[in-house]
């Protein structure tokens, strides 16, 4: 992809103390051996019922209108943004944009230095236990791991491991999981591709409220013992594949918000936001 401003990664900010996280140090995970690193394969691609169906609607609907991709463009800033656009039409964006074969227009790659920096909000999620649910009923916010050197010079395109934490409120109630994680893929510099995270939550934390000195419970997740002397980590470390990244874009409204889609280990499409 030719350089352009628009795929500048933005600046990187500290996490801010509304969503603050014990600090951690980054343990080495256990289990990592790979035969290639995770990007965008035929598995991840593909489609379960529920998201081929959620596609089919949202290209019927926007037949003889503006293009399916300039639709799923819109969309998906939309829901970013504001939270309100239709669920089924923000899922079958979403499976369209998985699936296109080519880039949206104005999409960049999900390089790691587009992506790490300041906390993403969890907008979207699906499937979800309850429909209702698939926006994220409470804040919940995920920060990322450094973007490190994860290109060609890496071992294995892998980034070196960082922390991560997902915190999210639910009433008086703060909760933050946090753990290690490293970017894999996605190269360097704004030609890179896709890129993908692998991380594991080793620890969860609840207060009273997100400035509250300290939290009342803590818990170890579960863990498995590395031989050769390293750091415990979880067995097997989930992974997001991220794609679709849209950078913001000037004029304020849904395009002054940056989103990206989300295939994940467990197979749950979701879209984070940021602004």
């Amino acid at each position: 992809m030719a350089s352009s401003p628009l795929c500048r990664p933005p600046g990187s900010t500290r996490l801010p103390p509304r969503h603050r996280c014990p600090g951690t140090a980054a343990p080495r995970f256990c289990v990592q051996v790979r035969a290639s690193p995770p990007t965008l394969t035929p598995t991840t691609t593909a489609l379960n019922q529920a998201e081929t169906a959620a596609r089919a609607a949202f290209l019927a609907g926007t037949a003889g209108a503006v293009s399916a991709d300039a639709a799923a463009v819109s969309l998906l800033r939309q829901a970013g943004a504001t939270r309100d656009a239709d669920a089924d039409a923000v899922l079958g964006a979403l499976a369209h944009a998985l699936t296109s074969g080519t880039p949206l227009p104005g999409a960049c790659p999900a390089t790691p230095a587009a992506l790490a920096g300041r906390p993403w909000r969890l907008v979207f999620s699906a499937p979800a236990p309850i429909a209702a649910w698939r926006y994220i009923p409470v804040p919940e916010f995920f920060a990322l791991p450094p973007a490190g050197g994860g290109g060609a010079g890496s071992e294995g395109g892998r980034a070196p491991a960082g922390p991560v934490c997902l915190s999210s409120d639910v009433g008086p109630l703060h909760f933050a999981f946090s753990g290690s994680g490293r970017f894999v893929g996605g190269g360097g510099g704004e030609a890179g591709g896709d890129a993908a995270l692998e991380f594991a939550f080793t620890r969860a934390d609840v207060q009273w409220g997100r400035d509250a000195p300290g939290p009342f419970f803590t818990r170890e997740l579960g863990r498995e013992r590395c031989r050769g002397g390293g750091q415990p980590a979880l067995k097997a470390p989930k992974t997001y594949t991220f794609f679709a990244y849209l950078p913001p874009v000037e004029g304020g409204g849904a395009g002054g918000v940056e989103v990206v889609g989300a295939r994940s280990s467990g197979g749950a499409l979701s879209l984070l936001a940021r602004r």
